[in-house]
């Protein structure tokens, strides 16, 4: 509130992404609490991105009037396709005068050099914030899970983000299966430490 002056709510958008760990690449079916990219709240991907916002905007304004918009593509890994492509899908948004901010879920195996440096272009000219899962830092939970990279792949991801000076959210689960007390607080810190 203190950024922008007003409340920000999350307008979630299905941009019709897909996932490396769902295509094939590295594997199929995504991780086992994928449950349609995790876009709980978002409309088809069949709906043009202008309408879908246009949509959330309509909601979010019903309770909250002078609320700010943040464009939030939320299902599946939205860094996964070629810089052509993100700039078709996350430009429009930019347009509405009600959008202050753009938030982006990906995987940080889903982050080339090309990618990184249009989202450096995108920092430069709104609030964005890149979350980034990383769920656990057991890769052997990972494999459990069927996360598809490890631990230092992530490490990989995050650090050339932070390196752009790229805000980036760090999104982990607790109560992976196998996983006790101890490797949760593990994960926690280790994400905790990497943020500043």
């Amino acid at each position: 509130m203190q950024k922008f002056g007003k409340r920000v709510y999350k307008a979630p958008i299905n941009a019709g992404f897909t996932c490396p760990n769902i295509d094939g690449t590295k594997g199929t079916g995504g991780c086992i609490y994928c449950d349609g990219g995790s876009g709980y709240f978002t409309d088809s991907d069949q709906i043009p991105i202008t309408e879908q916002l246009a949509h959330q905007i309509a909601l979010i304004h019903e309770k909250h009037p002078n609320a700010g918009i943040n464009a939030y593509f939320q299902s599946y890994s939205n860094t996964y396709a070629p810089v052509e492509v993100l700039k078709e899908r996350f430009e429009p948004v930019l347009q509405f005068k009600d959008v202050v901010a753009l938030s982006i879920a990906t995987r940080a195996d889903c982050l080339s050099d090309e990618v990184l440096d249009y989202l450096s272009q995108l920092s430069a000219r709104t609030e964005l914030s890149v979350e980034l899962g990383l769920q656990t830092v057991h890769d052997k939970t990972a494999e459990i899970i069927g996360r598809g990279h490890t631990y230092k792949e992530f490490l990989e991801g995050f650090y050339s983000l932070k390196e752009k000076g790229i805000r980036t959210t760090v999104h982990i689960i607790n109560g992976l299966p196998g996983e006790n007390e101890e490797m949760m607080l593990q994960t926690s810190i280790s994400a905790w430490k990497a943020a500043p």
